[in-house]
This record gives C-alpha cells, structure tokens and sequence, in this order.
C-alpha cells in the first residue's frame, strides 16, 4: 500500500515539474495578486531598469503572463 501511494506522489511531483518547468500557467490557479504601485521609489527604479534595458515597462507584477523580452525556453 505504501508503494502504490508512493508512486501517485511521484506521478503528482513529476506532472507539476513539468507544468512549472515549461510554464503551463493555465494549469494553476492564483489565489492572491501583488498591488502595483505601491511605492513610487521602487517603481521609478524598475522604470529605469526597464529603460535601461530596452524593454517596456510593467507597473504591476504579472501584469502580463510571460513578458516578450523572456525567452527562457
């Protein structure tokens, strides 16, 4: 019994690995969001970050899923 329960956790581990390693964001559902804008300094140093970097910028974390500037795959 010990085994058989053992390999559903194994089975459940490695389905989640793969869903986060190749980012399928649908398969998870988000239960609390972060605000944006929260402190002005700390935006204004990610603007100029982003500027530096040639990307746009975000003002709220996971505005978008996968930003375009992120090839990770």
């Amino acid at each position: 019994m010990v085994a058989l329960h053992g390999k559903a956790l194994e089975d459940d581990l490695n389905e989640l690995q793969s869903a986060v390693q190749f980012q399928r964001n649908e398969e998870f559902t988000t239960l609390i969001t972060g605000g944006g804008g929260t402190v002005a300094l700390y935006d204004l140093y990610r603007k100029a970050q982003a500027r530096i970097a040639g990307r746009p910028f975000y003002s709220l974390h996971g505005d978008i899923k996968t930003p375009p500037w992120r090839n990770r795959r």
